[in-house]
């Protein structure tokens, strides 16, 4: 997959061509345009197929650290929205708020909340739409840099990322591979160009101040001369030490790394460094190659679109070609659905006829058996209403009950029975239950293979006791006179000893 990250660094476009693949991210296209060259612009990305994506800048940006137990991930997002809904003072109309998940288990979740200004979005998007640029995706620059760095620098996992850009210095501090802080300082290079061409308008033209600039030895920067630009870039560094200082007291001393226009003057990191030494490590790393450095946040928006990250693309800016898409694949399924809806109807349709006409085949075979048994003469036609007419007179004549359908109760019906017969319950009623020993169901016939006639027939014979022979009498009573399933048609025994009773009676038909 092929993703084009692209970086609005006013007056510039930066723009990453990388392709993404499941073992590596290899960078095919590395370019800088000005804003004013749209055609330039729109030449690289007119036949581009791939995925486009850009950021939010730091200045434009706020965060809030949150830190809550949990138990489950399937709502933290949701948790995390209540909290910066309890907690803002800002409007929804006005602002959007992101969570950023960066670690989660079931003791404790760790997230970031990014929050942004509608307008800001609003003006990038408009800087893009007039360079037809429908971006799929807008992240944060500060976590593009990040990605960038253990992109390049896979180990890494603490570091201070200063990048040097046109329109601002972006100040990233990476604590265990996660985001923690960044500070946005204005200016950016362009306003040191600006202080040198305010020195040097008397004897050089605008289009030439960049090359001087490049020529100057920051190290030996003369005040005299430069007084403007000596003025800006100690105040710019100043800063700059004050946030590498502020970042340092909180999370210690770190490795620094620039990326941005290093090159926009000569010993401009070495001049940068003199004034943070005390707060960061020596870097022992190798120098990233400068092109590559210049398009740190462009490469890192690109090999992260595919990641867990931010994405401030929603609600109002949704990408208007994703609705497009979604429209059309709205389209192709419903297509789809209405063409597997035909294809299942035609389908049904030719089975059921294929059935149907299958059993008018059998039925046909076996009324001319039937005739012959029943009606002495043969049954020929090949309409189906006079088949289906024939068969339906033909079952009526031919009725006859399965022999193999139970027609007793059954053990649990019987057992049911016995249980909540009236004499027991009236027993138990008057302190003397009837106790059951034993049941025994027993099936004396049932139709066979070799006697398919022989009726059903089941037996039950029943053991209990009770100390009051009068409950005894009343439940044999009961027996005899045929209540419930016993069948007093047939014999009935019943025999005492000991206070215990036993009695045996067959049981009548289902349909007795």
């Amino acid at each position: 997959m092929q993703i084009l990250g692209i970086t609005l660094d006013k007056p510039f476009f930066r723009l990453a061509l990388v392709e993404k693949t499941k073992k590596r991210s290899q960078i095919l296209y590395l370019k800088t345009f000005p804003i004013s060259d749209v055609e330039g612009v729109k030449q690289l990305y007119k036949a581009f197929t791939g995925k486009i994506c850009s950021s939010i800048s730091a200045k434009n940006l706020l965060i809030r650290e949150l830190e809550f137990q949990s138990n489950t991930k399937k709502h933290l997002e949701q948790i995390i929205a209540f909290q910066a809904d309890a907690t803002s003072h800002l409007s929804e109309t006005e602002v959007l708020s992101i969570p950023y998940i960066q670690h989660a288990n079931k003791e404790k979740t760790n997230a970031l909340l990014f929050t942004v200004l509608r307008s800001g979005i609003r003006e990038i998007l408009d800087t893009f739409g007039k360079m037809e640029i429908d971006p799929d995706s807008m992240t944060a620059a500060p976590l593009a840099l990040i990605t960038f760095l253990k992109w390049k620098i896979p180990h890494i996992q603490d570091a201070f990322i200063i990048d040097l850009g046109s329109d601002e210095w972006t100040c990233v501090c990476m604590d265990k591979g996660t985001l923690k802080k960044f500070h946005s300082i204005s200016g950016g290079i362009e306003s040191l160009l600006e202080a040198l061409w305010e020195d040097r308008k008397k004897n050089l033209i605008p289009k030439e101040i960049t090359g001087i600039a490049k020529q100057i030895d920051l190290l030996q920067l003369q005040s005299t001369l430069n007084s403007q630009l000596s003025s800006k870039m100690l105040a710019m560094r100043k800063e700059l030490a004050r946030v590498i200082y502020s970042f340092s007291n909180h999370f210690g001393q770190k490795t620094i790394f620039f990326t941005g226009r290093v090159d926009a003057f000569g010993q401009l990191q070495e001049f940068l460094e003199e004034a943070i030494t005390d707060s960061v490590k020596p870097n022992l790393f190798e120098e990233i190659p400068k092109e590559e450095q210049k398009h740190a946040t462009s490469i890192g928006i690109a090999i992260g679109f595919s990641e867990p990250s931010v994405q401030f693309l929603q609600d109002e800016f949704y990408p208007k070609k994703n609705w497009r898409k979604m429209g059309l694949s709205s389209i192709y399924l419903c297509a789809m659905s209405l063409l597997m809806a035909l294809g299942l109807m035609g389908f049904s349709n030719y089975s059921f006829h294929a059935n149907n006409r299958k059993m008018i085949s059998s039925l046909q075979s076996t009324l001319h058996e039937w005739d012959q048994i029943l009606e002495k003469e043969i049954f020929v036609t090949d309409k189906e209403e006079e088949i289906l007419e024939h068969w339906e007179k033909a079952t009526k004549k031919y009725t006859k009950e399965y022999a193999y359908i139970l027609r007793c109760p059954k053990v649990a019906q019987v057992l049911s029975w016995i249980y909540q017969h009236p004499a027991i319950l009236s027993a138990e009623n008057d302190q003397d239950p009837i106790e059951i020993k034993s049941i025994r169901y027993q099936l004396i016939s049932y139709p066979k293979i070799d006697s398919p006639k022989d009726p059903y027939v089941a037996k039950v014979e029943m053991e209990f006791q009770t100390a009051s022979p009068l409950n005894a009498r009343k439940f044999h009573e009961a027996i005899y006179q045929g209540e419930g399933w016993a069948d007093n048609t047939q014999e009935i025994q019943w025999e005492v000893a000991d206070q215990k009773y036993l009695i045996s009676f067959y049981l009548k038909e289902n349909n007795a």
